[in-house]
């Protein structure tokens, strides 16, 4: 009775001091959660708050996934073009795919102007597809800089 206690007991404290020392990483797709998850592997918790039923582009995230994304250790995104709702937030530690991509790998979004040179500067921006996971080159390069990363934010 008191073997199977104590070895219950530290069961129970192994499971708890293997969560407390994980960092937590919060995605917002499919597709990055997987890339993540190779990534990161045993040594952190990544929490995908997108359901599978909803597109990441669509998704609202309620109040409890704000709180979340506050305590996670790094909350990483493809663009804030397809998750709107992490643009511009500042009281998460946000990790932006398309910022860490070097501009040689990024694919060109077309647009109905392609042919029609800007006016001004402003309009000059190149506008980029952030859905790089579809290039198997693209994610290879950008693995790399994902794992700096978190390493950076998460050690």
């Amino acid at each position: 009775m008191i073997r199977s206690f104590i070895i219950l007991t530290l069961i129970f404290l192994g499971l708890i001091c293997s969560s407390i020392s994980k960092p937590t990483i919060i995605v917002a797709s499919r597709p990055i959660e997987l890339i993540v998850k190779q990534i990161a592997g045993i040594r952190a918790n990544v929490i995908n708050i997108v359901p599978d039923s909803v597109l990441p582009w669509l998704y609202e995230p309620s109040a409890v996934d704000i709180i979340r994304a506050k305590a996670a250790d790094a909350v990483i995104i493809s663009s804030p073009k397809i998750e709107k709702w992490a643009a511009g937030r500042q009281d998460i530690k946000l990790i932006i795919c398309m910022d860490l991509l070097p501009d040689e790998f990024k694919i060109k979004a077309p647009t109905s102007s392609d042919s029609i040179p800007p006016a001004n500067d402003s309009l000059s921006k190149q506008e980029y597809n952030p859905f790089f996971w579809t290039d198997p080159l693209t994610v290879k390069e950008i693995v790399n800089a994902i794992a700096d990363t978190l390493t950076a934010a998460a050690p």
